[in-house]
């Protein structure tokens, strides 16, 4: 018998499970029918909740990059230290095994990871480095 979960917590378990199957086979290797079988879903239960797996990808994306806001934002660092702070803890994506990049293998994947990447640093780091220019940084 299925566990009855709110939206949020069930679109939270796709998305774990989705972390998951990309961190041990590849983002490339793993499809939708994978994720919505290892999840316990149909078919209509997962696109109840998501159209694409890139879809996925940008809430993971969206997630590791508000958590290193969220690091960011919370030290006690003002001034060019907080600066170099931004650059430093928020380039995480520069490496190739830091999340979810370190599961993506084919170019054409990398291009809609970037294009993901740049609006999830437009929602959670923008702000950050705004705040810090205003500050007369």
């Amino acid at each position: 018998m299925r566990t009855r979960m709110s939206p949020d917590e069930r679109q939270e378990q796709i998305v774990e499970t989705a972390r998951r199957l990309f961190n041990q086979y590849g983002y490339g290797a793993v499809d939708i029918e994978a994720i919505r079988k290892s999840a316990g879903l149909s078919r209509g239960g997962f696109y109840h909740h998501f159209a694409a797996k890139s879809d996925i990808l940008a809430r993971l994306i969206s997630a590791e990059v508000a958590a290193q806001a969220q690091e960011i934002a919370v030290l006690p660092l003002r001034g060019a230290a907080a600066l170099q702070a931004l650059l430093g803890k928020g380039s995480v994506h520069g490496g190739a095994d830091a999340g979810v990049l370190a599961t993506i293998s084919e170019r054409d994947d990398r291009l809609i990871y970037l294009g993901y990447l740049e609006q999830a640093l437009h929602i959670h780091l923008r702000p950050l480095l705004v705040e810090m220019v205003t500050a007369g940084i």
